[in-house]
Formats: C-alpha cells, sequence, structure tokens
C-alpha cells in the first residue's frame, strides 16, 4: 500500500512542480511569499486530485501535509535567496520534496481504504513521471547547469529561448521511445534523431556548437539514465 501511495504522491509533485509550474509562477515564487502561496495552491490541486482514489483519511493527510511541507521548503528557498550554485540547489530541494513525500506517504498508508478505484496502475504513474522528468525536468536543469558553469548569464540571456523547450522535450521523446524498442532498430533511430535535432537546433536557436554539443550530450546521458531508473521501478513494483 506505501508503495503505491509513494508512487501517486511522487506523480501529484512532478505535475504540480514542473506541469502546473509556468515561467510566470517561478519567476513570482522566487520573489515573494505570495508567489510561493500561489504556486503552493497548484501542488494543493495535484495531490488533490492523485489522492482521490485512497480514501478520504490519506487524502487529507497527503494533501494537508505535501501542501504546508512543500510550502516550507519553498518559503526557505525565497528567504535563503540565490546562492552561488542554483544548480545545487535543484537536487538539495528535490531531495527534501521527496525524503518529505516517503515520510507523509509513510505514515498515512495505514488509512488507505484497501477497495478502491485506481484510475492508474503504479506502471502507468511511474511512466508518466518518467516522461515529466525526461521533458520537463531535463529541460530545467540543464539550463541550470548553462548558467552555473557555462557562458550564459541571468543579466544577458532568457531562461529559455523562443521554441527551445518544445524542441528539446521533443528530443527527448525520441530518444524514450528509441530505447523502449530496445533493438538495433531502436538504437539507430536515436542516432538519427541525435542528428536531426542538432541541425534543427542550428536552424531555430542561436547556441554556439560547444555549447550544443554538451547539451546534446547531457539529454542523453540523462534519458538514458532515467529509463534505467524506469526499468527499475518497473521491476521493483512487480
Amino acid at each position: 500500500m506505501k508503495q503505491e501511495v509513494m508512487i501517486s504522491a511522487l506523480l501529484a509533485h512532478f505535475i504540480g512542480d514542473f506541469v502546473f509550474q509556468t515561467n510566470k509562477i517561478a519567476a513570482m515564487k522566487g520573489k515573494s511569499v505570495k508567489g510561493v502561496g500561489y504556486h503552493c495552491v497548484w501542488i494543493f490541486i495535484a495531490y488533490l486530485l492523485m489522492m482521490l482514489p485512497f480514501g478520504k483519511k490519506v487524502l487529507f493527510l497527503m494533501t494537508i501535509s505535501s501542501t504546508i511541507i512543500h510550502f516550507g521548503i519553498d518559503l526557505l528557498k525565497l528567504k535563503l535567496g540565490k546562492l552561488k550554485y542554483p544548480t545545487g540547489y535543484f537536487f538539495v530541494d528535490q531531495g527534501l520534496h521527496i525524503i518529505s513525500i516517503y515520510l507523509t506517504a509513510s505514515l498515512s498508508c495505514t488509512y488507505v481504504v484497501k477497495n478502491r478505484f485506481m484510475a492508474l496502475t503504479p506502471r502507468m504513474e511511474i511512466s508518466i513521471i518518467m516522461l515529466i522528468i525526461c521533458t520537463y525536468v531535463s529541460t530545467i536543469l540543464i539550463k541550470q547547469l548553462y548558467f552555473s558553469f557555462g557562458k550564459l548569464s541571468f543579466a544577458k540571456n532568457p531562461f529559455f529561448e523562443r521554441w527551445e523547450r518544445p524542441l528539446d522535450a521533443v528530443f527527448c521523446l525520441g530518444l524514450i521511445g528509441g530505447w523502449y524498442s530496445k533493438n538495433i532498430l531502436g538504437y539507430l533511430f536515436i542516432l538519427m534523431w541525435t542528428i536531426i535535432y542538432f541541425k534543427a537546433h542550428q536552424k531555430i536557436l542561436t547556441y554556439d556548437k560547444q555549447l550544443l554539443v554538451i547539451k546534446g550530450i547531457f539529454y542523453l546521458l540523462f534519458v538514458s539514465g532515467v529509463y534505467g531508473l524506469f526499468q527499475w521501478g518497473i521491476s521493483f513494483i512487480n
């Protein structure tokens, strides 16, 4: 039971913290407590939707406690201000959220209603989490790395260039499709897809070739790692 609650809670977190978080919301929560509160309204909605199948007690405990804890973590981030290495804080921030999800799911699982309707199976939820990580999380992470250690600066460059995030997300989805096939044709597709991505990227955006190569390598390694974790997660719940 705890596994199912935790997987659903993880999905709620990734939906609320990434899918529901627009650039405008991200900017708001980095400037004011009001912005953090507005962001946490969407966190609340995400948990509310994902906890519905588990009964009233789990719905109440997970939704309220997870929203309050999320608010506290993001408020701490606001109070600390911009750190020297925002990428490092990104991992710390997500780590704290995941630890809190594990603890709250452990405390709430004893109240799960056993005869419940599950809208999504754990396998489906893990698959959606993988897609969110490969498209939403990866695109944010690579830009954090660029701003932290590369040639880009917040003062001179927007966080995302126009069409950059959709282009990168489509590239990552193609990589997942290639890995999922588990055969030579899939691996050849990854090679061709990478070449197409590089050509399209050079036409649409203005990155220099060195940054573009680093970006492509990052996505190849990151998506491969996430797919490996996905396979482990599926075997874990079977």
